[in-house]
């Protein structure tokens, strides 16, 4: 028994150790894997549906405690946007992706961690503007097409918005 736990420990520390590299050396998700492509696909389409309602956004803007809801933020000046968030703490195999339309119908993404249910938008002050909230966060405009919001514009070491 004791011959055998002699061998069997250190083939157990062995393989726990090749797990946790190999796990430590996968990263982060892709950009593009086919899970984040298809939760941008359906953000898009929810955020379109949205947009297609006759009373939208008007029963959601008088219904807001705050400056946001989950998927709504209002701006200062008036003006808003439309958003979906996904975070890699929600799902492991996507990266953090913002995906937003503005009342005039312009896309824009970001990599921002925002974190799970965008909760980053409770620890920060109300943008005077969405052209603000756009500069601060690091958004960047695309076409609506998801495969065309999946590029990094942000880092961690890219700092946090000054609101």
């Amino acid at each position: 028994m004791k011959r055998f736990l002699i061998i069997a420990i250190p083939v157990v520390v062995l393989v726990l150790v090749a797990v946790f590299v190999y796990i430590g050396t996968k990263g982060p998700p892709d950009l593009t894997s086919k899970h984040r492509i298809a939760w941008a696909k359906t953000a898009i389409s929810e955020i379109e549906s949205e947009f297609a309602q006759p009373n939208f956004p008007y029963d959601e803007l008088g219904a807001l405690d705050w400056w946001h809801s989950e998927t709504l933020i209002r701006f200062e000046d008036g003006s808003w946007l439309v958003f979906r968030n996904i975070c890699s703490k929600s799902d492991y195999r996507i990266r953090d992706l913002f995906i937003a339309r503005t009342e005039s119908g312009e896309w824009f993404h970001s990599t921002f961690h925002f974190c799970i249910d965008a909760i980053v938008l409770k620890m920060v002050d109300q943008a005077p503007t969405s052209k603000d909230f756009i500069r601060e966060f690091k958004l960047s405009p695309f076409d609506g097409d998801p495969e065309s919001c999946l590029d990094t514009t942000w880092e961690p070491g890219d700092g946090l918005p000054n609101l």
